[in-house]
């Protein structure tokens, strides 16, 4: 079982086209990498971002934000914890999330 959280569906087209603007990727390939993308969520369990979730991201924050949390990852941290039950590793290229992770003790790649 693979989990992303919702929000990761608008993360990934934001990076995608920070991509287009740095003119590393064309618009044309950006869509064509979205509408891949958006074909293989099937292949994943969407962690859906809750009130509960919401609330658990500001409480990371008032913990992490000095170390530089900031909105989304929170969300994402949330969402992680969320299904810490059913989930054996973590994986993120973030380094910031990836110390947070171990914090809090999910471990990752």
């Amino acid at each position: 079982m693979f989990f992303i959280s919702a929000i990761t569906k608008v993360e990934f087209v934001s990076a995608i086209y920070k991509k287009v603007r740095m003119q590393t990727l064309t618009a044309n390939d950006a869509k064509e990498i979205i509408s891949l993308f958006d074909n293989d969520l099937k292949k994943y369990i969407i962690i859906p971002v809750t009130n509960i979730a919401i609330g658990n991201a500001k409480l990371h924050i008032l913990k992490y934000g000095q170390e530089g949390l900031r909105t989304l990852d929170a969300i994402q941290l949330a969402s992680a914890i969320e299904v810490k039950e059913l989930v054996d590793k973590y994986f993120t290229a973030d380094k910031l999330l990836s110390s947070l992770f171990e914090k809090e003790y999910l471990p990752i790649f």
